[in-house]
């Protein structure tokens, strides 16, 4: 990367975000079918198990099209890939919501399932896929990550959703994303990234791809391999606008 380049994606880099990813202690990964959480946040929920997080995987829908050959149901097989990802990563709690793969309801339905489970959890962080991503037409992604970001910003206040209502402050990290501001060094913690994605071996991820661009992100910070995520507080969820935004218009 041309070093002026480096410098400017630097700038928009929160440091103050990046502590609040590195401290949570307790965190929930919203996934919209198995193996996406570790594509998007693998290196960094291993990382974090490492340092004894508390982490709770939540699996929208059951991937049961995730094939190539005709009439095939994929339900239990990428259940079981699921589970064994979970473990190598160090994620002990998992909860499949069961919704029918490329079926995923309305973003106001899917919080009546994601609202409670959270406010039960009481997570410091939210992880989930970008709904915003540019060019992302996939409605389970759209959907899921709508309805996270919603169940982020919904999370203090009682009348809305099931469960009881939580007071500790939440902050969402959605990836992957144009507009990044945090990005975490996987190191040490990229092999197990590759190992939970070798476990979905029936999606026949190109892992090549995957080493190649973690590598590209990283070398942003110097790192030897990156996740990119973009932290949003709670206020930036609802009628924010940043003095970033007015440096873009």
């Amino acid at each position: 990367m041309h070093e002026y380049a480096r410098r400017m994606v630097s700038m928009i880099q929160s440091e103050e975000l990046r502590n609040i990813m590195m401290k949570a202690n307790r965190i929930v990964a919203v996934s919209p079918h198995p193996d996406d959480t570790e594509l998007i946040a693998g290196g960094y929920l291993s990382l974090m198990a490492q340092r004894g997080a508390d982490i709770l995987l939540i699996v929208a829908t059951d991937g049961s099209k995730g094939t190539r050959t005709e009439g095939l149901d994929m339900t239990e097989t990428r259940k079981k890939e699921q589970m064994n990802a979970a473990a190598i990563l160090g994620i002990k709690k998992v909860v499949f919501l069961g919704f029918k793969d490329t079926e995923s309801p309305d973003p106001r339905v899917l919080r009546e399932s994601l609202l409670p489970a959270m406010r039960e959890f009481i997570p410091d962080i939210v992880i989930t896929v970008d709904p915003f991503l540019e060019y992302e037409v996939h409605p389970d992604h759209v959907n899921v990550g709508l309805a996270t970001l919603q169940s982020v910003l919904f999370y203090p206040l009682p009348n809305i959703g099931g469960g009881k209502a939580g007071n500790n402050e939440i902050y969402a990290a959605v990836s992957p994303t144009n507009r990044f501001n945090v990005i975490v060094d996987i190191e040490t913690s990229f092999e197990k990234k590759i190992d939970a994605l070798k476990a979905h071996a029936s999606q026949s991820l190109d892992l090549e791809e995957i080493r190649r661009i973690s590598s590209l992100v990283g070398s942003i910070n110097g790192y030897r391999f990156g996740e990119a995520f973009r932290v949003l507080r709670r206020t930036d969820l609802h009628i924010h606008l940043s003095e970033e935004y007015f440096k873009m218009v």
